[in-house]
């Protein structure tokens, strides 16, 4: 909006992910610059997908079960979410969705960002 607009306060940056495997957890971290103004935090994931551009990664769709809100820790600027590994699987692809309210002429709107689509294997 920037770009087309003066004054109006900058959009989301994409955030950096990190993962750690804890047992049978997935703890995913998401970290947004500091003052990013961001305001929610959702994650979907889905185990053992279709590998990338198949015809099969492209049809099936993640189950909506598999999603849930993040915590966020104001304290450490971050988002988190905690997946429980299945057993059977032998990876899990995920990706975090946020949204942040930016102002314009009286108005408000919902802007979105993605973190970068994350594919991990044990």
């Amino acid at each position: 909006m920037n770009h087309f607009f003066e004054g109006v306060e900058p959009l989301l940056t994409p955030p950096s992910v990190t993962t750690e495997i804890d047992g049978d957890t997935l703890k995913v971290t998401v970290r947004f610059a500091p003052n990013s103004g961001e305001e929610s935090g959702h994650i979907w994931w889905m185990y053992d997908r279709a590998p990338d551009g198949s015809p099969k990664y492209l049809t099936e769709l993640i189950p909506d079960a598999n999603s849930s809100e993040m915590r966020h820790d104001a304290k450490l600027g971050v988002w988190t979410a905690s997946l429980h590994l299945d057993a059977k699987a032998t990876r899990i692809d995920f990706f975090t969705n946020h949204r942040k309210v930016v102002h314009y002429g009286g108005k408000a709107y919902a802007t979105y960002l993605s973190c970068p689509y994350t594919r991990v294997s044990w």
